[in-house]
């Protein structure tokens, strides 16, 4: 098809395109055409469960039946796949960030510490940093290699990024980035 671009990994496929390209088309009939089969194996991941209980009923409608394990969202697959591990919320990383900041007090942030917005502007930057595979440990030692100059803000950041980490851990809870590295692990396991 014009525009859709087709990926294959292991037994992955990642349809990519701009709109209107046809990847919809595409992904609805080969599920289609795999129902039909005795035995359909495939997963389809999808970003809401609004859009797969759509499709679910939009296959039921056409008489095919398909398990609802089958068509599931992102996190959906990752619960299966570590159903003990929680990943904080966006609130959750935030109110953590805030007590943290408000804990430790760094002067590097005495300005801005009652600035509205701080502590969820410092929160999406540790999403980031631990999306980038960057940890509070790995921040020390980039700052410690010179990689990251050792101020007083890069300094208070990596202080306050220890602290989350540690509330996190007290809660029991993960940032998104290692519930993925989790399912990552579980599926390399079997």
């Amino acid at each position: 098809r014009s525009g859709v671009a087709l990926s294959y990994h292991a037994f992955m496929r990642l349809l990519l395109g701009p709109p209107g390209s046809g990847k919809s088309t595409l992904i609805l009939n080969e599920i289609r055409a795999r129902l039909r089969q005795t035995r359909p194996g495939f997963l389809l991941l999808v970003p809401t469960a609004t859009m797969a209980g759509h499709l679910r009923n939009l296959l039921a409608r056409e008489g095919l039946l398909v398990r609802p394990s089958a068509i599931q969202t992102l996190a959906g697959f990752l619960h299966s796949l570590t159903p003990t591990t929680h990943a904080a919320s966006a609130l959750d990383l935030e109110m953590l960030t805030a007590q943290v900041i408000d804990k430790r007090n760094p002067t590097a942030l005495a300005a801005t510490v009652r600035s509205a917005g701080l502590a969820a502007a410092v929160a999406s930057a540790l999403d980031e940093l631990s999306s980038a595979g960057c940890d509070s440990l790995k921040w020390d030692a980039l700052q410690g290699m010179g990689v990251i100059p050792a101020t007083p803000l890069t300094t208070a950041i990596g202080s306050i990024y220890e602290g989350v980490e540690q509330e996190l851990a007290a809660r029991k809870l993960h940032l998104r980035s290692e519930r993925i590295n989790a399912a990552i692990r579980a599926l390399r396991h079997g």
